[in-house]
């Protein structure tokens, strides 16, 4: 499955106000993304300015964040979109996650 995951309010607990480099990782949501990485394809999304890619990626490694694909800038096409505009958590998203793959 080709699943695209919102950095900033889903592994981010801050979405504005705080340097990125600085910004609090989900720890829960990082690790279900991690167990999601070897049977799926996951590619992690981002409106940040091509200027912070070095940051994001040096934030991404620093917690041990699995994916296979960064997007910087530009909306994806996707099957399945992890966004804090679409679900609330990443644990709303398992749900239905789960939910599909029964």
């Amino acid at each position: 499955m080709n699943i695209f995951v919102d950095i900033d309010g889903i592994l981010t607990r801050e979405i504005s106000g705080v340097p990125f480099k600085d910004r609090t990782p989900n720890l829960l949501a990082i690790s279900h993304l991690n167990e999601l990485y070897n049977k799926n394809k996951i590619t992690l999304y981002t409106r940040r300015r091509l200027s912070d890619k070095a940051i994001t990626v040096l934030w991404l490694k620093k917690y041990g964040v699995k994916y296979h694909k960064l997007l910087i800038g530009n909306k994806p096409n996707y099957d399945i979109l992890i966004d804090d505009k679409t679900y609330s958590s990443m644990s709303s998203f398992l749900r239905k996650y789960n939910e599909s793959v029964k």
